[in-house]
């Protein structure tokens, strides 16, 4: 008879699970946010409205699910710079190709 070891199993329903918690405060922070703000700009800053709901949902969810439930440090999570200004760097590709 094989033995089956589920640890496997249960390190990916762990991770899926943080992953589905993520998301839904996520989501449900942006549909709150976007709720009780009013529509700023009207039709013409829909995008750039919404995406500011979003990258401050995303970064509360961030600061939850990461830092507070998690208890991982920022270093863990992927939030470290580089010596040299790496982050300045990355900011700068980032809006030459948004051009």
């Amino acid at each position: 008879m094989a033995r089956v070891s589920f640890a496997d199993v249960k390190r990916v329903g762990i991770a899926l699970g943080w992953i589905v918690l993520y998301a839904v405060i996520g989501v449900a922070l942006t549909i709150g946010i976007s709720n009780m703000v009013p529509g700023w700009g009207g039709p013409r800053w829909f995008v750039f409205r919404n995406g500011a709901y979003e990258v401050i949902a995303f970064l509360v969810a961030t600061v939850v699910v990461g830092k507070l439930l998690n208890k991982y440090s920022w270093d863990r999570m992927g939030w470290h710079t580089q010596p040299g200004g790496g982050s300045c760097r990355g900011c700068s590709a980032g809006s030459a190709s948004a051009r």
